[in-house]
């Protein structure tokens, strides 16, 4: 394989990464496979491309993906629900036994534009436990 991917520019100079389908699906084992691999690839948005070349996986992608998404919505309508409150103390009470309470500050804060850029910004191991998965190496 002689090269990742292309990265494209429109006229705008809008870009895209276009990555060799080869480069994913190598990429993917290089580590090996497990759990942890695949939530990295639902968090990246890269499960069409994996599952390309590893349709086995398919379950197991959407699966977490389902999972991904439940958390998604949860901790959006979590916020929802709280983001009226004026006082910053009130709202930490109200929120600070919530396993994803972080979140909810920086969404709060306004260090990230939603819920799918701050879970970005979380480990692995954290995403993990939310989630509710244990890490299972999978082979490959």
């Amino acid at each position: 394989m002689d090269s990742e991917g292309y990265i494209i520019c429109d006229a705008n100079f809008n870009r895209v990464k276009v990555k060799s389908p080869q480069y994913v699906a190598i990429s993917h084992l290089r580590e090996g496979f497990s759990t942890r691999r695949m939530i990295e690839i639902v968090l990246t948005n890269e499960g069409e491309e994996f599952l390309a070349y590893f349709p086995e996986w398919t379950e197991l992608y959407q699966k977490v993906k389902d999972k991904y998404q439940r958390l998604v919505e949860e901790i959006e309508e979590v916020y929802r629900q709280h983001e009226h409150i004026a006082v910053q103390k009130d709202f930490a009470l109200a929120i600070k036994h919530l396993p994803y309470s972080g979140i909810l500050f920086s969404l709060r804060a306004r260090r990230v534009a939603g819920v799918k850029e701050a879970l970005r910004d979380v480990t692995i191991h954290k995403i993990e436990e939310l989630l509710g998965l244990d890490y299972i190496n999978l082979g490959l």
